[in-house]
């Protein structure tokens, strides 16, 4: 009934006040932070939650949060009444298993209270990555661990204010039990600021237009938005929709873990079920489902309407299941660390099913799967104890009538590389290169983006580091004649000139001198390579982005002896016996050494 008293014009305030409120908070956080993994790679998000968890609004910010940050809200409704809670209350968690996503991530939540309401009517929510939790190794992100344990320390739902004032066991329980206390006691001072800017934000708004208005508001956004999920949804092919890749094991000795994924769209709805996918490990390769979910999630809103409202009603149409046990749902003690890298995995195994529910115009080749995260810990200048993290990226897969954008994170994650100057201004690392790596792109009528070589010289060690990505033993697949990315690839050139190649995830020692190269995967290419523009082909050549090889080997392109235009006669004559030697492209995914489907 009160809905119909809303007029369309209020409803669209309130939804861009609430965006407005969340992304303010996301600056507040990123102004504030300490860590140059927040304050410069934004890993980080922001929100407005109602009690039992729904998303009211999220900044524009890491997608991997958007499912993450929900159950955590809950939880902590659930271990304390409502009724007990004050205004300038806040709370803190961690836990993977109870309401968190891995250990360095942590939440914080504050009850957000109106006039004339004596229970909390939303929660405002910031969580950041934090440079170290403790555990095992410096960052908290080893790839040597077998339990949660080791990999920090793991915090239950606990008060962090009371009425404003700090919880003294609460600071110090974190303080003793994390290598750099002040940089991580600072960025939580920063998430209890971005907490206090959308406390103050909704209640202001809550005020100027009256809570029954907002309230009211908020369930009709829902409502909007979970009917514009639906209508895209039904534009989907009805059908059972099945796709398989892997992710990396610990070690290039173990055999890759497999992901599947069950993708059934009936009409409006759309079920996605992870059963087949490989069982929890012995190793922190494992995901929550919260992070599974996330993964869905955003492929799923990315190939129907990326535009619609970060809230509740969105996903409300979208169900995800893994069976409990599996590396997508693992039981406590099941260690999680690296769950970043291996959650991309869902969102591409969504994205590959999905591409068969769509048009060939709709489809996206595969993205060059998350993100290069590297910590580095040693010693200051100073003497002082140092910890901070690079976040690399690779390439975005290639689509129907544009080549993938270069060196560039795509929806999941969203996160930034950290700036050269970030790190030699703070500590004794020097970025030797930062650069577009030749031939990485998949090749396609439109090529897969470029990943990059990044490398980092250490002027003062002994540096301990933390090292993870994936993509080493299996590739960005392209699609419609495509071909796939370049393989992720790192070593180190250790200063008596021996190298040292590394797995996808490993802890390593650098020592003065050493420099450790790291080289991102590219995104897919779509559509058959000998059909590119030759134009385009000799473009990419002077650009540094397609080799002279490549360009004849994966084109059909041959240069003329200037080397800035092409010999038509030539290629003309080079792809149409490519095209005989090769036969139709009769398939639909191309994984490089792994095969075509």
């Amino acid at each position: 009934m009160l809905k119909r008293n809303v007029d369309p014009i209020t409803i669209e305030v309130v939804r861009n006040r609430l965006e407005s409120i969340a992304n303010a908070m996301q600056y507040t956080l990123l102004r504030s932070a300490v860590a140059v993994i927040v304050k410069e790679g934004e890993d980080c998000s922001c929100g407005i939650f109602k009690p039992n968890g729904e998303t009211i609004t999220q900044a524009r910010a890491c997608p991997i949060h958007l499912t993450t940050m929900r159950p955590g809200i809950g939880i902590i409704t659930q271990e304390f009444p409502m009724e007990d809670m004050k205004p300038g209350d806040t709370f803190i968690l961690n836990d993977p298993y109870h309401g968190g996503g891995h250990l360095p991530d942590i939440l914080m939540a504050a009850p957000i209270f109106v006039e004339g309401k004596e229970l909390p009517i939303a929660f405002a929510g910031a969580l950041s990555h934090h440079e170290d939790v403790g555990g095992q190794e410096p960052g908290s992100m080893s790839a040597n661990t077998t339990e949660l344990y080791q990999e920090g320390l793991i915090i239950p739902p606990v008060p962090w204010t009371k009425e404003g004032k700090p919880v003294k066991t609460s600071f110090d329980f974190v303080r003793y039990n994390v290598r750099i206390p002040n940089t991580v006691l600072g960025d939580l001072e920063a998430q209890l600021a971005a907490c206090l800017v959308g406390v103050r934000g909704f209640q202001e708004m809550a005020q100027n237009m009256g809570f029954n208005t907002v309230e009211t508001s908020v369930d009709i956004l829902f409502d909007q938005a979970e009917a514009r999920m639906r209508a895209e949804l039904s534009k989907l092919k009805d059908g059972v929709y099945e796709f398989e890749d892997w992710v990396d094991n610990k070690s290039r000795d173990l055999p890759r873990l497999p992901v599947k994924c069950r993708v059934e769209v009936k009409g409006n709805d759309i079920i996605v079920d992870f059963a087949g996918t490989a069982p929890q490990q012995k190793a922190p390769v494992n995901v929550n489902l919260a992070g599974a979910e996330s993964g869905a999630h955003t492929t799923i809103k990315g190939m129907t309407d990326p535009n619609l409202p970060l809230n509740e009603g969105a996903v409300k149409p979208i169900s995800v299941r893994a069976p409990e046990g599996s590396l997508f749902n693992p039981l406590r003690p099941a260690p999680l660390a690296l769950r970043g890298q291996i959650a991309q995995r869902a969102y591409d195994v969504v994205q590959g099913a999905l591409i068969q529910a769509v048009s060939p115009s709709e489809a996206v080749a595969c993205p060059s799967s998350g993100n290069m995260v590297t910590s580095f810990s040693g010693q200051d200048d100073n003497g002082d104890i140092y910890g901070s993290t690079d976040l690399t990226t690779g390439g975005v897969g290639a689509r129907a009538d544009c080549d993938g954008l270069d060196h560039m994170e795509h929806g999941f994650t969203n996160v930034r590389t950290t700036p050269t100057e970030a790190w030699e201004s703070r500590y004794p690392i020097r970025v030797r290169d930062h650069e577009l790596r030749m031939d990485s792109g998949g090749p396609g009528k439109f090529r897969g983006g470029l990943g990059i070589r990044r490398s980092f010289e250490i002027l003062s060690g002994p540096v301990r580091s933390c090292h993870r990505h994936d993509r080493s033993l299996s590739s960005s697949w392209g699609i419609f004649g495509g071909k796939p990315g370049a393989r992720w690839r790192s070593y180190i050139e250790r200063v008596d000139g021996t190298i040292e190649h590394l797995h996808s995830k490993e802890v390593i020692e650098l020592q003065t001198g050493d420099v450790f190269v790291r080289e991102t995967g590219g995104g897919g290419g779509y559509g058959d390579p000998l059909e590119r523009d030759p134009e385009l082909v000799v473009d990419d050549v002077l650009d540094r982005k397609v080799s002279v090889a490549a360009a004849r080997a994966d084109y059909g392109v041959v240069l003329s002896a200037d080397g800035v235009s092409y010999d038509a006669a030539a290629t003309n004559a080079l792809r149409a016996r490519m095209t005989v030697e090769r036969g139709p492209v009769s398939w639909t995914y191309d994984f490089g050494d792994d095969g075509r489907r």
